[in-house]
């Protein structure tokens, strides 16, 4: 028994120093930099779409919280878009995100939502871990088909790339501002980026394969998806794997979340603490 009450002393001071819980939703865009990403910076802006999170706050002082997000969006782009139309591998995708990230974030202000005397808007950094899943598609005869099935670059056959997972760890960093607009809510602006460990978000890295080994392997459409500006119906180019670049296997795809938030606090009185100090009940005391 007193090793019981023991554990809940300390527990119970723990949550007198973690303030409060917060809930919120992220509405928004999401965006992507890899091989396919428009030269321009209007084309680029333009290929944007649309992204919702939810996440949940624990803040564990008014500088610093910890946040779990659940993040979708969509990730395209299109040879087409580049600067000029000068991009002759007429390749486009299409991709969903979902992202669940687990972060810092350090604030440049104390911010307390409880007190009416302390500061009301405040930026902040963050930091953390996400771990992702892609699945990178284009219209193929009118519909839509997985690019990951049908090894675009060889992925697996002899001499060519390993195939690429389509759930992957990234590392989420960015910066936001957050305003207080009483005790209860809370709205902000947030822009994060996500620096993956793949350059296949677009399913374009290095180079084309040999055309005969695909087509034998995955079929003529394949071999389309691979190089839609070849002709099928003529002789394949016998080319070796590696040697006729298709993209940039040096660099690693980006994807980019941010948006308007929205927040609720839950202030939270008695023994689990609160953001506010009033009515604030503590912890009960023990004889030990």
């Amino acid at each position: 028994m007193k090793q019981i009450l023991i554990i809940i002393g300390i527990l119970c001071s723990i949550n007198m120093n973690a303030q409060y819980w917060d809930a919120g939703i992220l509405i928004g865009v999401s965006n992507y930099q890899g091989d396919l990403a428009p030269d321009n910076v209007r084309s680029s802006v333009g290929r944007s779409r649309g992204a919702i999170g939810l996440n949940v706050r624990y803040n564990v002082s008014p500088r610093i919280s910890f946040k779990l997000g659940a993040n979708l969006g969509r990730l395209s782009a299109d040879d087409k878009d580049a600067e000029g139309s000068t991009r002759g591998r007429d390749l486009r995708f299409e991709s969903k995100i979902y992202d669940l990230s687990l972060t810092t974030e350090v604030s440049l202000f104390k911010y307390d939502p409880s007190d009416p005397a302390a500061i009301w808007v405040t930026p902040y950094v963050f930091g953390g871990v996400s771990l992702f899943h892609f699945n990178p598609q284009t219209q193929y005869e009118s519909r839509w088909v997985d690019l990951r099935d049908y090894h675009t670059e060889g992925q697996g056959l002899p001499g060519h790339p390993e195939e690429y997972k389509l759930t992957q760890f990234a590392i989420p960093f960015g910066l936001g501002l957050k305003i207080n607009i009483n005790e209860e809510w809370t709205i902000g602006v947030e822009l994060g980026a996500r620096r993956t460990f793949t350059d296949y978000l677009d399913d374009v890295s290095g180079y084309y394969p040999n055309y005969i080994a695909l087509h034998e392997a995955y079929g003529s459409a394949a071999v389309e998806l691979s190089n839609p500006n070849l002709n099928i119906n003529e002789e394949l180019p016998n080319i070796e794997p590696f040697s006729v670049q298709r993209g940039i296997s040096d660099n690693e795809d980006w994807y980019f979340i941010g948006g308007l938030t929205v927040s609720y606090n839950f202030l939270f009185k008695g023994m689990f603490s609160s953001a506010s100090n009033t009515h604030h009940l503590g912890c009960p005391k023990f004889r030990i």
